[in-house]
């Protein structure tokens, strides 16, 4: 039988070790779909809007502002569901 010679050589024990941590590797693969592929952690827009925050030495107030887009630059859409 040839897969016990292929066994018994040092090509095809890494041959069969490729082989296996490919398929491992397919077995625990992530899936995303659609927008589900990028997750945003942080506060909504109402909870940080207007309030002041200290970081290291400096205070920041946060405002929402409204810009354009720009054509050359991805754009993503941000949902307004307030989860809690």
């Amino acid at each position: 039988m040839n897969f016990k010679r292929l066994l018994n050589t040092q090509v095809g024990v890494i041959f069969i070790s490729i082989m296996l941590g490919l398929g491992l590797a397919v077995l625990f693969r992530t899936t995303c779909n659609g927008k589900d592929c990028i997750n945003f952690k942080g506060p909504s827009f109402s909870d940080i809007d207007g309030k002041t925050y200290q970081f290291g030495d400096s205070c920041y107030k946060y405002h929402a502002v409204s810009a354009t887009c720009d054509a050359n630059k991805q754009t993503l859409d941000f949902s307004s569901i307030d989860k809690k």
